[in-house]
């Protein structure tokens, strides 16, 4: 078979096998439906009102927007055990030149796309207009909102991809969950939320800019706080909350190309 006919019977093979795990998906689904309504209530419409000398509100922000972006991120680690299973189906077809290595991952990448864009649209809707991360009245709100869906987005996918690798790897299902839990760990501890990047040692700041939660924070943040909705002054004190800093290409907005 010519790759493009091999990619075809491979992906209508995947949509096939992920179909027959609908529970796991639907599990997924609601998974993010709860935490979502979870999230925004405890953080229900938060005060719109912070300046310098009460920064309460915009540290909350922080928390959910920190929030939002961990539980897409352990998302990530239900997909090790399935991994696993389906392993060694993988390397008896392969050795047996059934199929090529590239078109598997593949489709096995776009097969998972619409489950998470469906898990990151639920989780993101719910918390950002619940919780009012930015006013609703804000002549951008919308533009935000989507900008924010896409990193969300975008950090679900890399991740579910970062720790399919350690199924991968792993002998067995309880290795691949140490390991994707140690990484998951090294992400959240310096991702720039619970150590800011100023106070993190010289000796560690390298881990700080190589994982992605990181970018994908400071993005988010970035997308938040530079909104019309808040003033320069509320911009300011919320950005310097956290040491982050305005978009590398001298914009207020963060630019796509630049945080991708």
């Amino acid at each position: 078979n010519t790759f493009v006919d091999e990619l075809k019977l491979v992906l209508r093979r995947q949509v096939r096998l992920t179909m027959r795990e609908f529970a796991f998906i639907r599990a997924r689904l609601m998974q993010a439906t709860i935490m979502g309504i979870i999230v925004g209530t405890v953080f229900l419409h938060i005060d719109l009102d912070f300046s310098r000398q009460n920064p309460t509100p915009a540290i909350q922000r922080y928390g959910v927007v920190f929030i939002v972006l961990m539980q897409m991120m352990l998302t990530g680690m239900a997909g090790v055990p399935i991994v696993l299973d389906n392993r060694g189906v993988f390397y008896k077809q392969n050795d047996a030149y059934f199929l090529r290595s590239i078109t598997y991952v593949i489709a096995e990448t776009v097969v998972l796309l619409p489950v998470s864009l469906v898990e990151t649209i639920i989780m993101t809707s719910i918390v950002f207009w619940t919780a009012e991360v930015i006013p609703y009245d804000a002549p951008d709100a919308a533009q935000t909102f989507l900008t924010f869906v896409v990193i969300v987005f975008i950090l679900n996918v890399s991740y579910g991809a970062f720790m399919r690798f350690f199924g991968v790897i792993a002998r067995s299902a309880a290795i691949g969950q140490v390991l994707s839990g140690i990484s998951i760990a090294f992400c959240i501890l310096f991702g720039g939320f619970i150590i800011t990047s100023n106070n993190i040692p010289a000796w560690f700041i390298w881990i700080y800019w190589l994982v992605p939660f990181s970018w994908a924070f400071r993005s988010a943040i970035l997308t938040v706080f530079t909104s019309e909705g808040w003033d320069d002054e509320q911009q300011e004190v919320a950005l310097s909350l956290f040491n982050i800093q305005r978009s590398v290409n001298g914009s207020d907005r963060p630019n796509l190309l630049i945080w991708l």
